[in-house]
C-alpha cells in the first residue's frame, strides 16, 4: 500500500551519444541503445500500472560525472545514478503513457528553457496579461527580436531543405564569457502527417530551439546545428556552424568528426551503422 504512495523518478538517457558515454561504467550493463529504450519503456509502464506517481527526468552523463566528482561518489555504481537522479534539480515530467521520444524532446526543451532563463510573464502586468507562456521577460530589445526572427527563419530553412521524412534538429551554443559563458542545448523532433503532408512540430520544443539559436546570434556565441533525417530506411546527418547570424554548412568530414566525437571526453565514437554523414546544404540569406 505504501509503494502506491511513494513517488518514483526515472532518469532517461536522451540519445545514443549519452548512452555510449554511460557504457564506460561497468555497472551500466546495457550494450544496445534500442534495448535500453525498450527496457525503460517497460519499466515506466510497469510502475504506472501499480498506480505509483511516476516522473521522468534526463540523465546527463557529463553533469553526472561532475556531480560524482563533487560529492566524492563512485560513478560506477547504480546507487550513484539513483542518488544523482534524486538530488539534481533538472526538469521533471509526470509519466502518463507518453512515448519515450516525446518525453525526451519535452525534457530537453524544458532544460534548454531553464538554462536560457525563460519564464512566464508575471500576472500583475495587465498590459501583458494575454502574452503566451514562455514570453521573454523583460521585453526583448530590438536586437534580440531580430535574432529571434532570424532563428525562426533559419529553422524554417533547415526543415524546408530537409524535405519529407522525420527530422531531429539539435542546436548547441556556447555563450561568450561576457554573456555568462553558459552552454545551451535544445532539440526538436518533427514528423509529417502522411494524409495532409503537413509537418508536425512540438511548439514548446520549437520555441526552445529558436531561443537557444537566438541567444547564440545576439551574443555572437559559438556553436552549431545538427540535422538527422530519416527517409524510409535510411538516415542522413547534416551539420552547420553558427557564424554571426548565419549557419555555415560543414563539410562531410567535419560532420563526421562532430557526430562521432564524445562531447564530454573528446574521444572518438564508432559511427552508427546505416547512418550517412553529408555536408550541410546552403540556406538562403535573404529575409523572408
Amino acid at each position: 500500500m505504501l509503494r502506491r504512495e511513494a513517488p518514483t523518478t526515472v532518469a532517461l538517457l536522451p540519445d545514443e551519444r549519452a548512452f555510449a558515454t554511460m557504457r564506460r561504467y561497468r555497472s551500466f550493463r546495457f550494450d544496445r541503445y534500442d534495448a535500453y529504450r525498450r527496457e525503460t519503456d517497460g519499466l515506466l509502464r510497469a510502475l504506472a500500472a501499480r498506480t505509483e506517481h511516476v516522473r521522468v527526468t534526463l540523465l546527463d552523463p557529463g553533469d553526472y560525472a561532475r556531480y560524482c566528482a563533487t560529492t566524492g561518489t563512485d560513478p560506477d555504481t547504480a546507487a550513484a545514478r539513483a542518488r544523482y537522479t534524486a538530488d539534481r534539480q533538472h526538469p521533471v515530467l509526470t509519466y502518463q503513457g507518453q512515448r519515450l521520444t516525446e518525453l525526451i524532446d519535452r525534457l530537453r526543451a524544458a532544460d534548454a528553457a531553464r538554462r536560457a532563463g525563460r519564464r512566464p510573464e508575471p500576472d500583475n502586468r495587465p498590459d501583458q496579461s494575454k502574452a503566451p507562456p514562455g514570453t521573454l521577460t523583460p521585453d526583448p530589445s530590438p536586437a534580440l527580436r531580430d535574432a529571434c526572427d532570424r532563428a525562426v527563419e533559419l529553422i524554417g530553412g533547415l526543415l524546408l531543405g530537409a524535405g519529407a521524412g522525420r527530422h531531429h534538429l539539435v542546436c548547441s551554443v556556447r555563450l561568450p564569457d561576457a554573456a555568462g559563458g553558459q552552454s545551451l542545448t535544445a532539440a526538436l523532433h518533427t514528423g509529417d502527417d502522411r494524409t495532409t503532408g503537413e509537418v508536425e512540430i512540438n511548439r514548446e520544443a520549437a520555441l526552445a530551439l529558436a531561443l537557444v539559436l537566438a541567444a547564440g546570434i545576439t551574443t555572437l556565441g559559438t556553436g552549431g546545428v545538427v540535422l538527422r533525417s530519416t527517409h524510409r530506411e535510411s538516415e542522413v546527418v547534416h551539420g552547420w556552424r553558427l557564424v554571426g547570424s548565419r549557419l555555415r554548412p560543414l563539410t562531410t568530414a567535419e560532420v563526421f568528426t562532430a557526430y562521432c566525437t564524445d562531447p564530454y571526453t573528446g574521444e572518438p565514437l564508432a559511427p552508427e551503422p546505416g547512418v550517412e554523414h553529408r555536408a550541410g546544404f546552403f540556406l538562403p540569406d535573404a529575409d523572408r
